[in-house]
């Protein structure tokens, strides 16, 4: 579900299980309200773009039902919120997500955020205890609470030890840790590419450059990159499971924390190209002309395009060779195959022209008319075959007497 602040989701259902099913790949993305009871709790269902970023409204403190509005911001806080401001124990800010909770006036809440498998903060930070949940007070990020759920460094819970009042607040990770370990993980998201394609891989670092970051794939070492700047781009070609194993400062004297999940990187098939069959000519008013393949693939589709227009007229391919039907429309014709992924085109070979033929004009082959002559005149025809004739005019019922003569 998308939604926005001109275009806002909001739940009058006051019920806490009001919105159930929510997970990674089902969420709000935009911002969100619900109408919360005094007392009560909801867990907000929100992300931004590709990520989840759910937020909790503990027992909260109203005059009745009121609204509580929320949303998550998958990016740095740094323009708007200055993360290199903090008051003590906060060592470190993360620089990679917020958020943003408004309730009712004189409103009062416990606040529960999340972390994740990009959070990387509890990747830098031991033990992760030393995590905070940390609010921007309008100058400085400052410790509301570290009530810590750890379920290790890709999951857990971070909830404000005291209600907080909440007009409208926001919220990110902040660590204690002053001595923060390197961390290196991938920040993208599984990948398909088709073959010969390259895949962009994102790699983030934590700590003081330079990392020494292993990469591995499909549980082997790969390679050892040197990354001299955050966020890096790791170009990969061939499919596999690639993860992030180790890393350290560019010395080797500092062993961090890998953080992030494996990316698994697909390579799907170019379509094979196969000929462009039929075509030619008709006559007007005719059927057209057949246009197909020599050949199709099973799970490509394959569509033909006229004087490099799409048509809209595709098939799927079985195996076999395929046709498009008669075409009837003059032009230049080529046809475009694509995966059942959608990722991954192949233009077929050669072209074939339909063109349309003008009918043959017929042209009038009817002698003119024979005028009578007065009797015993000779009448001389020319240009005109009359022997077949010869029998008919004789047989004539006018009594008219015909002498024949051949040309010499």
């Amino acid at each position: 579900i998308s939604s926005t602040v001109v275009n806002l989701l909001s739940i009058d259902n006051t019920s806490e299980t009001a919105v159930t099913g929510q997970s990674v790949a089902r969420y709000v993305d935009g911002p969100m309200r619900k109408k919360i009871l005094s007392g009560g709790d909801f867990l907000f269902p929100i992300g931004d773009g590709n990520r989840f970023g759910e937020v909790e409204a503990i027992s909260t403190t109203t005059a009745g039902a009121q609204y509580w509005e929320v949303e998550y911001y998958d990016q740095n806080p740094h323009g708007t919120y200055d993360i290199t401001s903090m008051l003590a124990p906060i060592q470190t800010v993360s620089n990679n997500e917020y958020w943003r909770v408004k309730g009712p006036a004189g409103g009062q809440s416990h606040v529960k955020v999340r972390w994740d498998s990009q959070s990387q903060l509890p990747a830098a930070t031991t033990p992760r205890t030393l995590l905070h949940i940390v609010e921007w007070n309008g100058a400085a990020w400052a410790s509301v609470g570290n009530t810590v759920t750890d379920n290790g460094i890709n999951d857990g819970r971070i909830q404000t030890l005291a209600k907080v009042a909440l007009d409208e607040h926001v919220f990110t990770i902040g660590s204690e840790d002053n001595t923060p370990l390197p961390t290196a993980g991938f920040t993208s998201n599984d990948t398909t590419i088709c073959a010969g394609g390259t895949a962009s891989l994102i790699i983030e670092c934590t700590g003081t450059t330079y990392w020494d970051v292993d990469i591995f794939r499909g549980g082997v070492l790969l390679e050892t990159l040197t990354i001299n700047a955050s966020p890096y781009t790791y170009n990969v070609t061939v499919a596999g499971l690639y993860s992030v194993n180790a890393v350290r400062d560019n010395n080797g004297t500092i062993s961090g924390n890998p953080f992030g999940n494996d990316i698994t990187v697909t390579v799907n098939p170019i379509p094979t190209a196969y000929n462009v069959t039929g075509g030619g000519a008709y006559c007007v008013g005719g059927t057209g002309v057949v246009v197909g393949l020599d050949d199709s693939d099973i799970g490509v589709t394959y569509e033909i395009y006229v004087d490099g227009v799409p048509s809209g007229s595709t098939v799927a391919g079985d195996g076999t060779p395929i046709s498009f039907g008669n075409q009837t429309v003059a032009g230049n014709y080529t046809v475009e195959a694509e995966d059942a992924t959608g990722n991954c085109t192949q233009t077929m070979t050669g072209n074939v022209n339909v063109t349309i033929d003008a009918l043959p004009m017929a042209l009038d082959q009817t002698p003119a008319d024979l005028c009578s002559e007065t009797s015993g005149e000779n009448a001389q025809v020319t240009g005109v075959d009359l022997t077949a004739l010869q029998a008919l005019i004789n047989s004539d019922a006018s009594g008219d007497v015909f002498t024949w003569y051949e040309d010499a």
